[in-house]
């Protein structure tokens, strides 16, 4: 893999490089509900979808909102206040997302492999859409400023 100027990693190629397994050390500890032995085929299908090139500008997109989450929270990163970021309300007062779902997870595990996020604890999920509110959600810190590089642009 390349680096930026000060020797960090291309957030963009990070995401594009698919991954066979997280590095040992950078794993969130698993949810309660979640067998040891889907750990793996989590990672495949995360590879899967940030290798896949049709979500080049989803991927971007919430790059972008989890870099603004941080910088609006000193380096904190609330996957609810990300979620808001990529949600588009429609004519009707019902919402949906500027980009596929599936991407968003995707996009915090290889961000979570290249060492660019951190871990640091479970917070109340706020998504009524995805009927997920009220469970567990793991949240997040910014472990370094990515480089000029590693910013998404479109």
């Amino acid at each position: 893999m390349s680096t930026g100027p000060c020797g960090t990693l291309d957030l963009l190629e990070v995401l594009a490089t698919p991954t066979t397994a997280p590095t040992t050390g950078t794993r969130p500890p698993r949810a309660p509900h979640r067998p040891a032995d889907t750990v793996d085929d989590v990672a495949a299908v995360c590879a899967l979808v940030n290798g896949n090139p049709l979500h080049a500008n989803d991927r971007r997109e919430v790059v972008s909102a989890i870099l603004a989450e941080a910088a609006a929270h000193g380096g904190a990163v609330d996957p609810n206040g990300v979620r808001a970021r990529l949600a588009v309300t429609n004519a009707d007062g019902s919402t949906d997302y500027r980009v596929y779902p599936r991407v968003i997870g995707a996009t915090y595990q290889a961000l979570c492999t290249a060492g660019v996020l951190e871990f640091t604890g479970w917070i109340p999920n706020t998504d009524a859409r995805g009927r997920n509110s009220g469970k567990q959600a793991r949240s997040y810190r910014l472990t370094r400023q990515p480089s000029r590089q590693e910013t998404p642009t479109r």
